[in-house]
């Protein structure tokens, strides 16, 4: 629950940075609900567990994404999910997320696109900040996948050597 509410926030609060380009997401503190792994969402328990929480948090601010994390080492994440020393420890052991976004409503795609590729770019940021800031503070390597309208839309990726480095592909390798 604790989670959720934080991510609720954080979501509302990236989109809002996202929209402005100026504001930053506040650090979260918190540990995911879920009690079970869904394979759907993430690679291992804590990976499924955050980004389930994401994607509510995002459907309850009317941004409608299918949301699927995956994590390195995938080992770390295999923990239980209800202890928060156990997420905050994992959350920090991570080096590497891929985050995939589908887009499952009409008015997401829209929404997301209206602006072009520079607060595209701003809002997935705003998504990474928010789950790096959960306590996934050893990230090295980060790449966000966004998918709709049956296509690979684009693509983010960060290292501390490039920074962000937004793509639009739109169907293209």
């Amino acid at each position: 629950m604790l989670l959720r509410r934080a991510l609720i926030a954080a979501a509302a609060l990236g989109v809002a940075a996202a929209l402005s380009g100026c504001e930053q997401v506040v650090v979260i503190k918190s540990a995911p609900v879920a009690a079970s792994f869904d394979a759907k969402h993430g690679n291992n328990p804590l990976a499924a567990a955050d980004a389930a929480s994401l994607q509510e948090a995002l459907r309850v601010r009317a941004q409608v994404w299918g949301i699927r994390l995956d994590t390195t080492p995938t080992d770390a994440g295999q923990i239980d999910v209800k202890n928060a020393q156990s997420v905050r420890t994992a959350r920090g052991r991570m080096t590497t997320l891929t985050m995939t976004l589908v887009a499952t409503a009409q008015a997401t795609v829209e929404g997301f696109s209206s602006r072009g590729a520079q607060d595209e770019q701003l809002y997935c940021e705003s998504l990474i900040q928010a789950i790096a800031q959960a306590g996934y503070t050893g990230l090295k390597d980060i790449h966000v996948e966004v998918y709709f309208n049956g296509s690979h839309h684009g693509t983010l990726s960060w290292t501390a050597a490039t920074g962000f480095v937004y793509k639009v592909l739109d169907g293209k390798p």
